[in-house]
């Protein structure tokens, strides 16, 4: 019987890679929002000045904004 350790298999390790990128990648992000939050609340800066500053798009501050304050 042939068997197959699926875990050493390159798509599956290719699989693993990409999931832990993109993590990465969701929490920079997440980390730039959180950021750009603390400095519109705390520093009274205009959303517009600050979503230039970080380079985010201000649809997803906002939406982020809406979700993170119905957790």
């Amino acid at each position: 019987m042939l068997t197959v350790d699926i875990e050493k298999t390159p798509f599956y390790q290719m699989g693993i890679e990409m999931g832990v990128e993109r993590g990465i990648e969701k929490g920079k992000l997440e980390e730039r929002f959180d950021n750009a939050i603390i400095m519109i609340k705390e520093f009274q800066l205009a959303i517009d000045d600050v979503v230039k500053k970080l380079n985010i798009k201000k649809e997803e501050l906002l939406e982020y904004m809406k979700q993170t304050k119905s957790k």
